[in-house]
């Protein structure tokens, strides 16, 4: 049995090592490392690149910690090495399969610290609808407030919003309506989820979108507001 929790240990050890190397020879298989050496001896400086990796890290543990505070709202308390650890490991699965890493954050948390994979998933959703609100707000606010910029970027690049739209084919209008029609019937669906959704002390059902609940924003809103520090 021993020799048996040995040989699982080394192959989960192991096993993502090979895959990454893999994964790291097929990326740059082509490329130039003279040119790499170069500039890593010649025109790099080091400085200002040592100094940038503790907040570079530090960045990815603040959205580990965030997340824990996000998660305890619905009654769920990873700990804090496993919720920054699962964030590293996101970006890492991602390299292999492109977004599989939201999905593999909360698989972590439920493996190591028996944490509700549809609660993970449900504030991870609500982490990507707010930083969707953020960008559209500070989007929507630079536009009216560098109107004249924007202005001066078409005439001196002779483009117009016409042009632009003109552009669009008889596909790309069908595809564009198909998915705005989709956006408004899932809005329609998670408003009807919500009304449904019964959230009794001592008894919580709730699926991955329950946690936007209305009993739940109060709680929830302070630490997503990290989203503007961390976007």
């Amino acid at each position: 049995m021993e020799k048996k929790s040995i040989l699982n240990n080394t192959i989960k050890v192991l096993l993502p090592l090979l895959l990454g190397g893999a994964i790291l020879y097929w990326m740059y298989r082509d490329f130039d490392f003279q040119s790499l050496h170069h500039v890593l001896w010649n025109d790099m400086n080091w400085t200002w690149m040592l100094l940038s990796f503790p907040f570079g890290i530090l960045a990815q543990a603040f959205r580990g910690w965030r997340w824990k505070q996000t998660l305890e709202p619905v009654g769920e308390k990873p700990r804090n090495v496993t919720s920054v650890n699962s964030i590293f490991l996101s970006y890492a699965a991602s390299l292999v399969i492109p977004r599989i890493g939201e999905f593999t954050r909360c698989a972590v948390l439920k493996r190591y610290d028996g944490i509700s994979f549809s609660k993970a998933l449900g504030t991870v959703v609500t982490e990507r609808a707010v930083d969707s609100l953020v960008v559209l707000l500070f989007s929507g606010i630079t536009l009216l407030l560098q109107i004249p910029v924007f202005r001066t970027f078409f005439n001196e690049t002779g483009t117009s919003i016409d042009s632009i739209f003109a552009r669009f084919s008889l596909t790309g209008w069908l595809v564009t309506i198909i998915c705005g029609v989709a956006a408004l019937i899932l809005l329609h669906l998670l408003f009807r989820h919500l009304a449904r959704c019964h959230l009794a002390e001592g008894h919580t059902e709730c699926t991955a979108i329950s946690v936007f609940h209305i009993r739940y924003l109060g709680m929830l809103f302070p630490p997503l507001l990290s989203n503007l520090l961390l976007l």
